[in-house]
């Protein structure tokens, strides 16, 4: 039986959720897969197959983290190695390489490297430096999300010549996603009369920019009667909270918290709004569409373009600015705008759960 280590600091958001999907994926598939850990949301660590083994770390510190894996893939029982996020990937390579790991070191990128322009630009060249030291590596992987991630990454410099570079988008599937909206939900009543009900999904932290789409409702109530429904978990909640309360919103924003069926929340509003300052490729918004769910987004360095203009979603805002946000919410409504089902089934057609695992299976068991 092959064996495979896996390591995320934090099981939770998007990157989370597809963590855990590679994991059940390849432990399914008769791969001994051993999680390893330092925290994570309930609901996401129970999501993961009882056939994986789990193993919560009991310290957090990078250094100790680090000696951890060095000591784990030292002991080369594993066949290979696998790490989302790029905090988590450096850690992953830098063991790998102390311990002359020589076994498949697959590492998956969660955000263009140009959203890391939110961190100290001496920081973001260590890590580059680090990925580098993947030439030294057996058999160095970086899998990208979508093609503009793909084109960051190549311009960056990151990895040596021996890194071979792959792009795997997020799976969705679309029968289940529209099969769990059907489940009864009840909107919260003051909003049930609402002209626009509007959500918007995600972690509470800073890169989401929840504050702007407080702003744009804020804006856009003046003109029209309209709600804001937030979902998620995070570090913001009570800032958030209280930002609401401070611009008079609570009649008209409710923070729902995590959901543990975010698609019937979705389904009962209109549209899906992002804010949001930095993406690989958003759940919230692959979602929204396999919804039928139109989207009005901030065009950040990747992630929604990708998904809005190839299968006529909604509108891009180009600039961060609250107005722009508005006029857009208000260019969907008077034109009634609708999704294609040529679209919703495109959607299916690239990103099928099928799909997706087999590119994984591939990855990991093939000979590259």
């Amino acid at each position: 039986m092959k064996k495979a280590l896996f390591y995320i600091r934090s099981i939770s958001g998007g990157a989370g959720k597809n963590f855990i999907f590679v994991a059940n994926e390849m432990a399914q598939h008769g791969w001994f897969v051993e999680v390893n850990y330092c925290r994570g949301e309930q609901t996401y660590i129970d999501a993961i197959d009882s056939s994986v083994t789990k193993v919560r770390l009991k310290h957090e510190n990078v250094f100790l983290v680090l000696l951890i894996l060095f000591k784990k893939l030292l002991g080369r029982n594993f066949d290979a190695v696998f790490s989302t996020g790029i905090a988590n990937n450096v850690l992953v390579i830098l063991a790998s390489f102390v311990s002359r790991f020589r076994g498949k070191v697959i590492v998956r990128e969660a955000l263009s490297l140009k959203a890391y322009k939110i961190k100290p630009p001496r920081l973001l060249f260590a890590f580059r430096m680090i990925y580098r030291l993947s030439s030294w590596l057996n058999k160095p992987h970086v899998i990208n999300l979508n093609l503009a991630m793909e084109k960051d990454f190549e311009e960056s410099g990151c990895g040596g010549e021996k890194l071979i570079r792959h792009v795997i988008g997020n799976p969705v599937s679309v029968q289940k996603i529209r099969y769990r909206s059907l489940k009864e939900y009840e909107l919260p009543e003051w909003i049930k009369n609402r002209t626009c009900k509007i959500v918007a999904v995600g972690r509470l932290v800073k890169e989401k920019d929840f504050h702007k789409a407080i702003d744009v409702i804020r804006l856009l109530s003046k003109d029209i009667s309209c709600g804001l429904l937030i979902l998620g978990e995070g570090p913001l909640k009570e800032k958030l909270q209280e930002y609401i309360d401070d611009c008079g919103m609570h009649e008209n924003i409710e923070l729902l918290g995590f959901q543990e069926n975010p698609y019937a929340v979705i389904s009962a509003c209109d549209l899906l709004l992002s804010t949001s300052k930095a993406e690989g490729q958003p759940n919230a918004i692959l979602e929204a569409l396999a919804l039928s769910k139109p989207i009005v987004a901030y065009d950040c360095s990747t992630g929604p373009k990708e998904i809005v203009e190839k299968y006529s979603a909604g509108v891009l805002v180009e600039s961060d600015e609250v107005n722009l946000y508005v006029d857009a919410i208000k260019t969907l409504l008077s034109n009634n705008f609708e999704i294609l089902k040529e679209s919703i089934a495109l959607l299916e057609n690239d990103y099928s759960e099928s799909e997706i695992r087999d590119l994984y299976v591939r990855l990991f068991e093939g000979n590259a």
